[in-house]
């Protein structure tokens, strides 16, 4: 159990243990019926938004458009027009071809991939990703902080992993109701994470800046 070092335990602070994790998580699906070809990255991965992370199938379509073209072309006294539509074909092609790279919406992590080279990924899971700057921080307070912690406060926070160093995190959202089984209500902050010097689904201390009554 993370237990607050006797800095945290000043009678004008109040501490609660708070829980950090990704900001969000995304499973990755394909937009086209397909079968993967290569799998750009791996599971533990730093991603970039629009960073290219999954190769489906193409070749085929894009050959045949590409093919048309070809063809038309020795054809052009006698059909113009069929040259046209097969250019607007190739166009389509590499629209769908677009569509074949699948790209990181967001910038952070792959936590992990269900598909593997040659499998069909219709209606399917291709891969879990999670965004870790910013990261999120969760707690639940007692009902005596209602009224206290609101939502722009800012608060240190001081996690299990990596030790000894403090982070300032913002809270964005407070829970307008008190639970009425336990006396408590969930607040939810934010933290920046640049360089991700922090990792998610570590324990933490989140102390605010007010006395505890």
């Amino acid at each position: 159990m993370f237990i607050a070092s006797p800095q945290l335990m000043a009678a004008e602070n109040a501490e609660l243990d708070c829980l950090i994790r990704p900001e969000m998580y995304i499973d990755l699906s394909s937009p086209v019926d397909s079968t993967l070809k290569e799998m750009l990255v791996k599971t533990g991965d730093a991603i970039k938004k629009d960073q290219p992370l999954v190769q489906l199938e193409s070749s085929i379509e894009k050959d045949k458009a590409e093919t048309e073209v070809a063809l038309a072309g020795i054809e052009l006294s006698k059909a113009r027009e069929k040259k046209q539509l097969a250019q607007l074909s190739l166009e389509q092609a590499q629209a769908e071809l677009a569509l074949r790279t699948i790209k990181s919406p967001i910038d952070g992590i792959v936590i992990d991939t269900y598909a593997r080279v040659g499998e069909s990924v219709a209606d399917r899971t291709i891969m879990k990703l999670a965004q870790i700057d910013p990261l999120r921080v969760e707690l639940i307070a007692p009902a005596e902080y209602f009224g206290l912690i609101k939502q722009g406060m800012k608060a240190k926070i001081y996690p299990e992993r990596p030790a000894n160093k403090t982070f300032q995190a913002t809270v964005t959202v407070v829970d307008q109701l008190i639970d009425p089984a336990s006396g408590s209500f969930t607040v939810r902050m934010a933290v920046p994470n640049p360089g991700d010097k922090l990792v998610g689904g570590v324990n933490c201390i989140a102390r605010f800046d007010f006395k505890a009554s």
